[in-house]
């Protein structure tokens, strides 16, 4: 995985600070290596986390430790992919036990990552190393810097839903294109090669790919083959890298003639380290990091995040027709207060024309200064608060009562006081 990232032809823009290596992790992610790149930031986890096959409980326990950080802090999308990087190698030399073994402990960090992170991600299976598949650096050696920078794999058709054809339906079909593809570059460097070990290995590569076929066809199958009890992995898709050229070229063609007619196997010279990547460039930045927006959404949290922002809307709406049934009661009160307000008006002005100037007796203006007092909001109401249900900014109350009032005042003293002063 290291490797591979190095090579990777990323721009690392913390490289001078911290160097080009990855930043190593603290606390909840001590066992994480931490890539900063322009386009992504990528966990490198603890190989161990994976398999968990030398102490499990403690592997176990710092890898959902791990997941429930990532939660914590990410909690609407946890992560936009996962990369899974298995080396070419240990595949050809491990037994179909072994294989089987480690293609279950993968897809069990998967299911645990889906149900963990509540999320459903792309899945992108790099199988690095290709340069371990003897003939793979003198078939492609002429390639050049663009060239190798290409994607060389299978991408599968996108099953947004988890309903469709699952991927790997297509894997033979897939791995068929990338073999017609070998055979039909095979002659032309068969033709531009002249050495004889050279040309063997050549010659021999399409078949040394071929014979991956049911390994990948069975390993891929066991981690990633849907069942009805697990949610679907959104496998996009499976490519073959090399980040540098080293360590010595498996031949299991040899090997398999090796051991069907017991004869001596014959090792192959080691690779010296050419420096150069293979299939890598690209595939970073024109394959996985475009569809980070594959990643779903935490379901949990966004359902909870739907309640609550159902919730708020109509608590909005339920304040809004309450507002408007108080005010529209509001409005229905004040409005019969001035009706009323008007009627009682009519009969103050009807007694004051009943009131002579030359009826001296005090008693003659009491009802008309009843009337007056009495009236909405007036002298009677002075010391009484403003009834809720004609409130709300619609009140008009005081400006009648003012009005009342003052009127009640400037009868007192022009019409009732002259009347007491001539009785005494």
């Amino acid at each position: 995985k290291t490797t591979a990232l190095i090579h990777s032809g990323l721009n690392f823009p913390l490289a001078e600070h911290f160097g080009k290596d990855a930043i190593r992790g603290v606390g909840g992610t001590r066992n994480c290596d931490w890539w900063f790149t322009d386009e992504a930031v990528l966990l490198d986890t603890a190989g161990r986390y994976t398999t968990q096959d030398s102490h499990a409980a403690v592997d176990k326990a710092a890898w959902l430790g791990f997941l429930d950080l990532l939660k914590q802090h990410r909690r609407r999308r946890p992560i936009s992919g996962a990369l899974i990087a298995i080396s070419v190698a240990e595949l050809m030399q491990s037994s179909e036990a072994e294989r089987n073994a480690h293609a279950r402990a993968i897809r069990a960090r998967i299911q645990e990552l889906h149900e963990r992170l509540g999320i459903r991600f792309p899945i992108y299976v790099l199988l690095t190393k290709s340069d371990l598949i003897a003939g793979f650096t003198e078939f492609f050696d002429d390639l050049g810097k663009d060239e190798r920078g290409q994607v060389w794999g299978m991408t599968f058709p996108l099953d947004e839903t988890g309903n469709g054809e699952p991927p790997l339906a297509r894997f033979a079909t897939e791995f068929a294109a990338l073999e017609q593809r070998l055979s039909a570059r095979q002659t032309e460097r068969l033709q531009g090669e002249r050495d004889p070990g050279r040309r063997a290995l050549i010659y021999a590569f399409p078949k040394q790919f071929e014979a991956l076929r049911d390994l990948l066809d069975g390993f891929l199958n066991e981690a990633f083959r849907p069942n009805a009890y697990e949610q679907r992995p959104l496998l996009r898709g499976v490519y073959f890298t090399s980040g540098t050229q080293e360590g010595t070229p498996i031949d299991r063609l040899m090997a398999g003639m090796a051991q069907t007619f017991r004869l001596a196997r014959t090792q192959l010279g080691s690779l010296g380290n050419s420096g150069r990547s293979y299939f890598l460039t690209r595939l970073f930045r024109e394959t996985v990091f475009p569809e980070q927006g594959l990643a779903g959404v935490n379901l949990k949290l966004e359902r909870r995040r739907a309640w609550l922002q159902a919730g708020a809307w109509a608590a909005a709406l339920l304040i809004t027709l309450g507002m408007g049934a108080l005010w529209l009661l509001s409005w229905q009160g004040n409005r019969a207060l001035i009706t009323d307000t008007d009627a009682q008006v009519t009969d103050v002005r009807k007694l004051l024309e009943k009131v002579s100037p030359d009826q001296r007796e005090a008693l003659a203006v009491l009802p008309l200064l009843d009337a007056v007092r009495t009236l909405p909001g007036g002298y009677a109401e002075r010391d009484e608060g403003t009834p809720w249900r004609l409130g709300f900014g619609l009140y008009q109350g005081d400006m009648l009562g003012s009005e009342a009032t003052a009127v009640y005042r400037r009868m007192l003293h022009g019409a009732l006081l002259p009347r007491l002063i001539l009785r005494l």
